[in-house]
């Protein structure tokens, strides 16, 4: 009868890869995520300069084999939260000036290039 002897530490060693390349994911789509919001940084309109300053990454925790990061406005240093939604939708007394949309729009091809590269790097690092 075939045998096949080691399956608990193979089991082990899958679970440390699943885990690392979860890892390389998750640092590769922030990478991507970067470039998405300095280009978004560069277009924004500029007034006083805090919508420009308040566009951050946030990365998300891994979740079911996700790895996402998210561009955002950090809304808590407007004294109306509205203020990056109205910049980027405009309202009825004031035009759209769209930033996210367009920046990612711009960049999806380079930052889908790069996640790529740095995940196939990265496991090829083992």
């Amino acid at each position: 009868m075939p045998k096949v002897k080691g399956l608990d530490e193979l089991r082990r060693n899958c679970s440390r890869r699943a885990n690392s390349i979860g890892r390389i994911a998750l640092d590769a789509v922030e990478d991507g995520a970067e470039i998405i919001a300095d280009r978004a940084r560069d277009i924004a309109p500029v007034d006083q300069g805090e919508f420009r300053r308040n566009i951050k990454v946030e990365t998300l925790p891994l979740q079911r084999g996700v790895a996402e990061a998210d561009v955002v406005v950090d809304q808590k240093d407007f004294a109306s939260g509205f203020y990056p939604g109205h910049l980027e939708y405009g309202t009825s007394k004031m035009d759209a000036h769209p930033t996210i949309g367009p920046a990612f729009e711009e960049t999806k091809e380079t930052v889908e290039k790069l996640v790529q590269a740095k995940i196939r790097a990265g496991i090829e690092r083992g």
